[in-house]
């Protein structure tokens, strides 16, 4: 899935399906290579890296974690992977967070096995490339406040089809396709 993927499957109601395609590690390597450091947050990192980025399901998952949970549970989870208490968080533990997170999304039994030798677009985001580097809890939350700004931004210039306002039904509408009640109330709104 490319970041461009990940904000259509949030935002249009009926995603489009791409069919499966093998990349080449030629391919990835490139795709990789357009990704931005984490040196300072942005609320457009998804938009800008558009079809130029690959993330895997756990990615996905992940992500979709960071725009639904409170951001107390970020800094619990967080604290128990800093196992010797310097606020870092290395590549190796972040990748335990990401499938505890996932197991938290997907009651079903996890076949998720990370190989440390590929790479997805978050990772290298979040850490660089190979070699051992940290991610700091205050730099995970301003990239968790970007993206959920990103997304909201995003939604909100979609429904808005470029209003600066949404109208009380559009409003409406947006609430409810996030919650279990919206087939339901769609007719009354």
């Amino acid at each position: 899935m490319t970041p461009l993927d990940f904000l259509q499957s949030l935002t249009s109601e009926k995603p489009r399906f791409k069919e499966r395609k093998t990349l080449s590690t030629k391919e990835v390597k490139t795709l990789l290579a357009s990704t931005p450091p984490l040196k300072s947050a942005s609320s457009n990192l998804f938009q800008s890296l558009g079809n130029r980025g690959l993330l895997s399901y756990a990615d996905y998952l992940f992500l979709l974690c960071i725009l639904t949970k409170p951001q107390h549970g970020f800094k619990i989870a967080f604290k128990m992977f800093d196992t010797d208490g310097n606020e870092q968080v290395d590549k190796a533990e972040f990748i335990k967070l990401q499938q505890i997170f996932r197991k938290s999304r997907d009651n079903r039994k996890s076949n998720f096995q990370y190989n440390e030798n590929l790479d997805t677009t978050l990772m290298v985001h979040l850490f660089g490339g190979k070699g051992k580097q940290y991610l700091t809890y205050s730099a995970f939350q301003c990239f968790a406040q970007a993206l959920q700004y990103e997304v909201a931004s995003l939604e909100f210039n979609h429904t808005a089809r470029g209003l600066p306002y949404l109208n009380g039904g559009d409003f409406v509408r947006t609430i409810l396709k996030h919650t279990s009640l919206s087939s339901k109330a769609e007719s009354l709104a």
